[in-house]
């Protein structure tokens, strides 16, 4: 039986199974190929196990197969359209960022700090667009505000 992965891609959105091990799924994202845009990446690792009637998860045993020469298959994308909000934080492991020319760095889930020290904390927004904010709001007391739905936020 052929080991396969599962990654959420953070930009673009995309739910992903393939034959690449996390470090080796960065590099082919970063660097790219003929059919997709390359450049940095951010993803998660996704439990294997995961399943969710919004995705054909059935796919992945006939679709993400090696090549007749042996040579591992990259990717089949399960979803690009509201992925995020349909896996559960419980299935999400490691979050890997990827520069352009295809350095990986794994990040392990921590546990919140019970204070921040800082006096000013700077933010930068991924989706869907990009400003670099400059707050007094520690990490949660941020994350509380731009996620309430009382609260509009202006870019």
């Amino acid at each position: 039986m052929q080991k396969h992965y599962l990654y959420l891609s953070v930009i673009p959105e995309a739910l992903v199974a393939s034959m690449l091990p996390p470090e080796d799924f960065g590099r082919y994202l970063a660097v790219g190929s003929h059919k997709r845009s390359s450049g940095a990446a951010i993803y998660f690792e996704v439990d294997p196990g995961f399943s969710h009637e919004f995705f054909n998860m059935g796919i992945v045993p006939e679709r993400c197969v090696a090549k007749a020469d042996g040579t591992p298959k990259h990717s089949v994308y399960l979803g690009i359209y509201r992925v995020l909000e349909h896996i559960p934080l419980e299935a999400l492991g490691k979050l890997y960022l990827t520069t352009r020319d295809g350095q990986v760095l794994a990040l392990e889930q921590g546990e919140l700090p019970a204070e921040f020290p800082a006096e000013h904390y700077l933010y930068d927004e991924i989706c869907p667009v990009h400003p670099l904010i400059a707050s007094n709001l520690d990490p949660a007391a941020f994350a509380q505000f731009v996620t309430e739905s009382g609260s509009p936020v202006c870019v």
